[in-house]
């Protein structure tokens, strides 16, 4: 059986063609929405030869709830043993490189179409299929690891839209040192402050791993005015994170949760002259700053000493 994510008819229809063409032994199990999908696919990993994602997901016509993403279907599959081989096909570029590392990181055989053209599943799509079931073998096994039912459970609370609504809902009444704490009553730390304070709530329910941006996107993209955008941003998340770590020691969750404050990339240490500007600053993938808190991580981290001119990182780390 291969299992499908995907909710546009015309592909769906093709998927169907592309899978008879594969033999009378497979059929196809489809999915519209990533909740049912993490929901029901556990009952069918023992007949999965292959399972195929998209990202990108739109609400069908007379269902109000919220479909979901493929990338919410891979994270529920990264709590689960690797199954068989899994195949993305969103255009979603960004996306579609989080859900590869999402299976990656947890064991699965992953890899990527791009759904270019009119025929790319009959053409790359089932091409890529064949080719993945002839060298990749069905992995599942029964032996689960004993905590497995907890992992699912707690997979399942992070997808649990009454579980935001509660933490969204808390969120109106909370008391007045509360707001304080997260900025909630000022205009510039008032967003950052509401995504910290779920974000406080979902760790305190069980949700195992929360992503949340305290700025909008590419809000620190500074090509041009980066002093003046950086003090501003600076301002309106200082507040929030500060209370969050306060509030997170002070309930005692400080010891089971790590809090990693990361980017994508730093900015160069020259100036950059882009269109009339000459106050900015360009992308620095070879130095910028993370920094952790709260419970210990395993692993050692490892750094480098910049260049003189903080362009590269030097030969020398420190660990």
């Amino acid at each position: 059986m291969i299992l499908n994510l995907e909710d546009n008819d015309e592909r769906i229809a093709a998927f169907q063609r592309a899978v008879a063409s594969l033999g009378t032994d497979l059929e196809l199990k489809v999915w519209r929405d990533a909740r049912s999908m993490c929901a029901e696919c556990e009952a069918f990993f023992p007949s999965a030869a292959l399972i195929s994602l998209d990202h990108d997901l739109n609400t069908m016509p007379g269902v109000t709830t919220d479909p979901g993403a493929g990338l919410d279907a891979a994270q529920c599959l990264g709590d689960f043993p690797p199954v068989c081989p899994v195949l993305l096909h969103s255009s979603n570029a960004d996306r579609v490189w989080s859900m590869h590392n999402e299976l990656r990181f947890s064991g699965w055989i992953v890899d990527r179409v791009g759904p270019l053209g009119t025929d790319w599943i009959e053409k790359s799509w089932l091409q890529r299929v064949r080719e993945m079931l002839a060298e990749q073998p069905t992995t599942w096994k029964m032996d689960l690891p004993a905590d497995h039912a907890a992992r699912v459970e707690r997979m399942r609370l992070s997808l649990d839209a009454l579980a935001l609504g509660d933490a969204l809902g808390e969120m109106l009444s909370y008391r007045a040192d509360i707001r304080r704490l997260y900025g909630l009553d000022t205009d510039h730390a008032k967003v950052a402050g509401e995504r910290l304070l779920c974000d406080r709530r979902l760790a305190e329910r069980g949700v195992r791993f929360v992503l949340v941006y305290p700025s909008g996107l590419s809000a620190w993209d500074s090509h041009q005015e980066l002093k003046d955008n950086h003090e501003k941003l600076c301002a309106n998340v200082d507040l929030p994170i500060a209370g969050l770590l306060h509030d997170l020691k002070q309930r005692g969750l400080m010891e089971d949760v790590l809090v990693v404050c990361c980017t994508e990339f730093g900015r160069t240490p020259g100036l950059e002259q882009r269109g009339a500007g000459k106050d900015g600053r360009d992308h620095h993938t070879h130095g910028f700053t993370i920094w952790l808190a709260g419970r210990a991580s395993s692993a050692a981290p490892s750094t480098a000493r910049p260049s003189n001119s903080a362009t590269v990182p030097s030969a020398t780390a420190i660990t």
